[in-house]
């Protein structure tokens, strides 16, 4: 037996296989590490010079932009507005999430259902992973204890519901707090996910609050005149 294993199966590949696969998968969450790493550093870095220089770049922005200063001051309303709308609906669906995730633990019977949620909770507000940095070692820990019915419930229960809850709620929040229809808001989030990544939950609503109120200074100076008639008519060929 032990010769037909050797002849047929080359130990000495497989493992160097297994150890490159393996070698492959931590270089790549090294570098995603590092990644995420250098970005927090640089988003800390200008943030606070952002704060520090806030209203020296307000004046320098309203130079350069070709607004009046009413006009200029509706946009930064309508960011800070986003913002705090972003704001709001991440904690809440953190907390919601959180909620389910504890919930899910206390029908399973198990350990330490509150404090676990309120893990999930905080963790949900990290734009990777999340609550699944909990539920889905507690669904491998049943799974190996050979409880699969619990394992799978719990699995499906942290996908379906606590990891998409977010999709759902989150555009219902936020179009809530900024005044405008889901479905612009649902498809900016989408829009600036796919776009920018996890900071598209916050970019993408931005950008549709800017370019609404941009469209609503438009609409005003063409019903005031201050915009040529001729502005929209299609060009002729001469």
């Amino acid at each position: 037996m032990s010769k037909w294993i050797k002849r047929e199966v080359d130990l000495d590949k497989q493992v160097q296989q297994f150890t490159g696969e393996v070698a492959k998968g931590v270089r790549g969450a090294l570098q995603r590490t590092l990644d995420i790493a250098i970005t927090a550093l640089v988003t800390l870095f200008l943030l606070f010079y952002f704060i520090r220089d806030k209203y020296r770049i307000l004046r320098v922005l309203d130079q350069l932009v070709p607004l009046s200063p009413g006009e200029n001051e509706q946009v930064r309303d309508n960011i800070r507005n986003t913002l705090a709308a972003v704001v709001f609906g991440t904690l809440a669906v953190a907390v919601v999430q959180g909620t389910l995730g504890g919930l899910m633990f206390w029908w399973l019977d198990l350990p330490a259902p509150i404090l676990w949620g309120a893990v999930m909770a905080i963790l949900a507000i990290l734009p990777l992973f999340g609550a699944a940095l909990i539920w889905v070692p507690a669904a491998a820990y049943l799974a190996i204890d050979g409880d699969w019915n619990k394992a799978l419930l719990l699995t499906a229960w942290g996908t379906l519901v606590v990891g998409l809850i977010d999709n759902l709620l989150y555009p219902l929040l936020v179009k809530n707090r900024l005044r405008i229809h889901t479905v612009p808001v649902f498809i900016s989030v989408l829009g600036g996910v796919f776009a920018f990544g996890a900071t598209g939950f916050v970019l993408g609503p931005l950008v549709l609050s800017v370019a609404m109120a941009l469209i609503d200074i438009w609409r005003r100076r063409m019903a005031l005149g201050e915009i040529e008639e001729g502005v929209n008519e299609p060009r002729t060929k001469k």
